[in-house]
């Protein structure tokens, strides 16, 4: 019974063994995505981050105002700060300053739209650069709307929205 016993073990080990070497079994950590076709094995990840795509656009002629990619979760207020004052800056060169407009009265005269998108990149050992798409919004805005704060309060209301769907897409822990 003894040697029947250590039979079995050997053998089973001897198996495993072969399973691990050809690469069939695994143990180590296997971080996957699920989308809605399918997995995604990232292996290791090296590198997350949670971004938004803003782009703001003329609904009447499809006309782009202004397209920021990849904003950092933490820090994308800045930036649309950064080119909502760069546009006030084109339009209020050269006029007199009685004439020039703030953020705070910038309005367009046709109604315009904005696009959200959420999502998070992954640099990663099965997929060099991955980028999983979390969310995407479009919200029209009707003309004489305050641009500024119109965006603003979307973007900030976007990012509270998804800021579950961003911790549940993240593998690797805080201290």
């Amino acid at each position: 019974m003894k040697v029947v016993a250590a039979s079995a073990i050997i053998s089973v080990a001897a198996v495993l063994s072969a399973a691990m070497m050809s690469g069939n079994i695994d143990f180590k950590k296997q971080n996957v995505v699920k989308t809605d076709s399918g997995h995604v094995n990232l292996g290791e990840v090296y590198s997350e981050q949670g971004v938004v795509d803003v782009e703001l656009r003329f609904i009447d002629d499809k006309s782009q105002v202004f397209s920021l990619k990849n904003l950092p979760r933490g820090s994308y207020q800045s930036r649309i700060d950064e080119k909502i004052q760069s546009l006030l800056d084109e339009y209020n060169k050269g006029k007199a300053e009685d004439k020039q407009i703030t953020k705070d009265s910038l309005t367009f005269k046709v109604p315009y739209s904005l696009t959200l998108q959420s999502h998070t990149m992954y640099m990663t050992e099965n997929i060099p650069s991955y980028d999983l798409i979390l969310d995407k919004k479009t919200i029209n805005f009707d003309k004489d709307t305050v641009v500024y704060k119109s965006i603003s309060d979307a973007t900030s209301q976007f990012m509270k929205d998804n800021d579950k769907s961003y911790t549940a897409t993240y593998f690797i822990k805080e201290n």
